[in-house]
Parts: C-alpha cells; sequence; structure tokens
C-alpha cells in the first residue's frame, strides 16, 4: 500500500512551475515574444512563428516530427531544459488533423460517420499533450483566439475564446482547457500614463514637469488578464497572479513581468496607470468604453 496518511500539515503549492500555462490572443499579437522570453525553454514551432526570435527552437513540420520529440525528450537529460514552449496549439492541431484524415483515408473529419472523425483526432491531441506534460518539464503553451457571441442575463456580448473545434465537455476545446491551470489572455489596451512628474528640489514633493507637454498621454500596450470577464476566457487557478499584467515594448522583458507579478495574488495591478479596456458589446450595435483603476473591479 503506498498511501499515507498525512502527520502534518502539508504547505500549498507556490512556484509557478507547478502551473501549466496556456497565452490566449490574436495573431501577430506577441504570443511567440513571450515564449521566446523565458530562458531555457525548448521551444516547439509548427508554424514558423519563431523564425524572429533566438533560444532553443525545432521546428515541427508535420505529426510525426511532435511523436518524434515527445521521444527525443524521453531520452533527453532531466533538466537539459528548464520547460517546453509549444507555439502555436492551433497549428499543431491542425497537424493532427491531418495525420488522422489520412489515416482514416478521408480528406475532412466530417466525412466520418456519426462524430468519429472529430472523436480520433481530438483523442490524439489531446492524447499527446497529456504525454507532453507526463514528461516532468513546464508547459506554456500558446493558441489563437476567436471571437464568439455570448449571452449574460438577456445581454448579448462577444467573447474571445480559444479558436479550438467543439464546446462540449468531450472536445478538443475542452480537452486542452483542462490541460493547463492558468488561462491569460493577452490583447491591447489603452493606458494612459499621467503628465511626467519630478521631484521639487526644495520640497522632496512629485509637481508636473513644466519643461514637457503636461497632458496625460494615451498609448496602447500589451496586457495578460488572468481574471474571467464577459468579454474574454481567462483563469488562474494558483490564485498567485494578479487580475492583469501590463507588458513593456520590449518582447524580452514578458517572462521577467510574469516573474514579477508571481505572488502578488489576485486583485492588484502593477501599474499605477489609469487603464481604458476598450469592450465589444452586441446590443445594440455599439461599442463602449469602460474605465478601470488599480485595485477596483468593475466586472
Amino acid at each position: 500500500m503506498s498511501v499515507i496518511l498525512p502527520t502534518e500539515p502539508i504547505p500549498a503549492i507556490k512556484t509557478w512551475e507547478a502551473f501549466d500555462l496556456l497565452i490566449i490572443g490574436d495573431k501577430s499579437i506577441g504570443k511567440s515574444g513571450f515564449l521566446a522570453s523565458i530562458p531555457n525553454y525548448l521551444l516547439l514551432d509548427p508554424e514558423d512563428g519563431m523564425d524572429s526570435y533566438p533560444g532553443y527552437k525545432i521546428k515541427l513540420t508535420n505529426w510525426q516530427d511532435h511523436l518524434d520529440v515527445l521521444r527525443l525528450l524521453s531520452d533527453a537529460p532531466k533538466g537539459k531544459y528548464a520547460g517546453v514552449g509549444l507555439d502555436t496549439l492551433n497549428s499543431s492541431y491542425d497537424l493532427c488533423s491531418i495525420a488522422v484524415c489520412k489515416k482514416l483515408k478521408v480528406s475532412h473529419p466530417s466525412e466520418v460517420p456519426h462524430g468519429g472523425g472529430w472523436g480520433r483526432v481530438t483523442t490524439e491531441f489531446t492524447n499527446w499533450l497529456t504525454a507532453m506534460r507526463l514528461l516532468g518539464y513546464h508547459i506554456v503553451g500558446t493558441c489563437h483566439s476567436t471571437i464568439t457571441e455570448v449571452k449574460i442575463l438577456a445581454r448579448a456580448y462577444n467573447r474571445w475564446i480559444p479558436a479550438f473545434v467543439g464546446g462540449g465537455p468531450s472536445s478538443t476545446y475542452a480537452g486542452v482547457l483542462k490541460k493547463f491551470k492558468i488561462l491569460g489572455f493577452m490583447t491591447f489596451d489603452e493606458v494612459t500614463k499621467p503628465a511626467t512628474r519630478i521631484a521639487d528640489p526644495k520640497t522632496g514633493k512629485m509637481v508636473v514637469d513644466v519643461r514637457v507637454d503636461a497632458t496625460d498621454v494615451t498609448v496602447e500596450t500589451r496586457v495578460i488578464h488572468f481574471k474571467p470577464s464577459n468579454y474574454w476566457i481567462a483563469g488562474d487557478t494558483s490564485h498567485m497572479l494578479p487580475d492583469k499584467i501590463i507588458l513593456s515594448d520590449r518582447w524580452e522583458e514578458d517572462w521577467a513581468r510574469f516573474t514579477e507579478a508571481w505572488g502578488t495574488g489576485q486583485g492588484h495591478t502593477l501599474v499605477e496607470e489609469e487603464i481604458q479596456t476598450t469592450g465589444h458589446q452586441v446590443e445594440g450595435g455599439e461599442r463602449w468604453v469602460r474605465k478601470e483603476r488599480k485595485k477596483e473591479d468593475h466586472y
């Protein structure tokens, strides 16, 4: 018998290495740069999205390449890489679908009766993800997003969701999300920076620098949301991350921002600026802008 009753309390897991991470976002928003900023990760690239970034990279051109990576990693010495980056899972799924269709001798999964084709692709793909996790490496994955309409209390919203097939409990969509404990939604938010301030040499207080334009400046910058919303899918089962992390304009700093934010807990934001998040509300066909300030929750 291998089960032993504990004799003392077991502390909670507090390290980010214990929580696999999936970053969801539109194409060309910076997901690949986020992966490339993680030091010593093996980066698996099925869509040539990592060409502009340095690192330990492997190009995957077909589904057999994915299976070969599993074998190579299982034979490699432990600790050779700090973790594995998957960019993007949507492209890996497409290669899996092509391989399964070839085995079934069909041109598309829908040609198999009673949804059997989709089921085969889902099983093959999620089994590969499970096997990857069982290797013991921390995994950070990315996937593209798509927009679907949802209704909440009779109101219609456009919601960004991962671009995977299906929506049922046995679909690829559900299977992939179950593999990751942290879901982050990357987007562009409008950040309003206050006028430049300097320390008054007499009083030491921060005052507006009259030598520059004193008006506030609004810029768009990348943000990763970890709190779910009517407008995007996100989630953090670790409870160690803030509601959002505001990234810099340098992709090399992305992972440093993430690790700096780790442990601050939900409800905190690592910026002093006011944030404007543009939501897309379907009802009435109008767009509206919602403002939120640090440590305030308007969702």
